[in-house]
């Protein structure tokens, strides 16, 4: 895929960022540490996934490599508070986009491997942001219908 194609695809992930951000401020502070079932990952563990993996494969796209001590590095961080994880996802998303935006067509040609042992090109690993981040993103809002929270529709015409 050409650099026209992945910046019109990231238009709309700018949109379905914004839809998220909303549904992460409407979690209380309390229920940051709210799991389902044992086995599965908190809401604050769940959030910082998502966006972690967003910044791993948005870097990876760019230096051509995605390694599991990249995950293993971006993983380690500690949120306390959600205006840290609101924060962070923020951040990472802007990074994303300027990482995408600095690609040249010849960068999009380029290989990136990754620790599975597949090679696929930089527009897969934003393509993989976004149907990882919606795969979550419907996680949250069960926990949040969980937690007796409303999550906010799932698109956001008016912006």
């Amino acid at each position: 895929m050409d650099k026209e194609t992945l910046m019109g695809m990231l238009g709309y992930f700018d949109k379905v960022q914004k839809v998220t951000l909303k549904a992460i401020k409407m979690i209380p502070e309390d229920k940051l540490d709210f799991k389902p079932t044992p086995e599965v990952m908190s809401v604050k563990e769940l959030i910082h996934h998502m966006f972690a993996c967003e910044r791993v494969n948005a870097q990876g796209a760019k230096k051509g490599s995605i390694t599991e001590e990249d995950y293993k590095k971006e993983l380690g961080r500690e949120f306390k508070i959600l205006r840290e994880l609101i924060s962070y996802a923020e951040e990472v998303h802007k990074e994303a986009n300027e990482i995408a935006r600095s690609l040249t067509d010849e960068d999009m040609k380029k290989k990136v491997e990754n620790f599975f042992g597949v090679e696929y090109n930089p527009f897969l690993c934003f393509s993989d942001n976004y149907d990882h981040h919606w795969h979550h993103r419907g996680e949250l809002y069960v926990y949040m219908r969980l937690l007796g929270i409303k999550p906010p529709f799932l698109y956001d015409h008016k912006e």
